[in-house]
């Protein structure tokens, strides 16, 4: 149907009441410019009428109590659903932050084993050392810092006694 305010009012009026003599009128002033509309005005007058025609159904005894039943389980849901929009990171989140964890801890566990072998290969090492028998003795280690000086020298350039260079060759 056209959505010609006239119409609509009209239309709103018959589902409410029967038209009166005067919208009468005025409806088959539309009707007559209309005439396409006219079979379609016939069919929502019959059902206006056979719907005037059934009874009121009458309300149940608990109609107010399901109503607000229903009502409070709606808001329940949404509830429940800003609940779930709000936990959403729970459940991305906590499964990824434990997985690093788990990753972390196995980095360090291999890191310490590394740590305790290298210690372990030092002691070893140290303890082979200390059972050589040829061990330096300490007056050799006393000089060798003079002597390491001499040679920083030499590098460097300093004016070197040649004939001390001739004589430690």
């Amino acid at each position: 149907m056209n959505e010609d305010p006239t119409v609509t009012r009209l239309r709103e009026i018959a589902w409410r009441r029967p038209l009166t003599n005067a919208e009468k009128i005025e409806l088959r002033a539309w009707l007559g410019a209309h005439p396409e509309a006219q079979a379609e005005w016939a069919g929502e007058l019959e059902l206006s009428r056979v719907v005037a025609k059934l009874p009121n159904a009458p309300a149940p005894s608990n109609f107010t109590a399901r109503v607000l039943a229903a009502v409070e389980r709606e808001v329940q849901a949404q509830e429940l659903g800003n609940a779930r929009s709000r936990a959403w990171w729970w459940r991305v989140f906590l499964p990824r932050t434990a997985a690093a964890a788990a990753i972390l801890v196995i980095a360090f566990s291999i890191y310490r084993m590394n740590e305790a072998k290298r210690e372990k290969d030092l002691v070893s090492t140290l303890s082979k050392i200390s059972r050589e028998e040829r061990v330096p003795p300490t007056q050799a280690l006393e000089d060798y810092d003079y002597v390491a000086d001499l040679s920083a020298g030499v590098s460097a350039g300093v004016g070197a006694d040649e004939e001390l260079l001739t004589l430690m060759r």
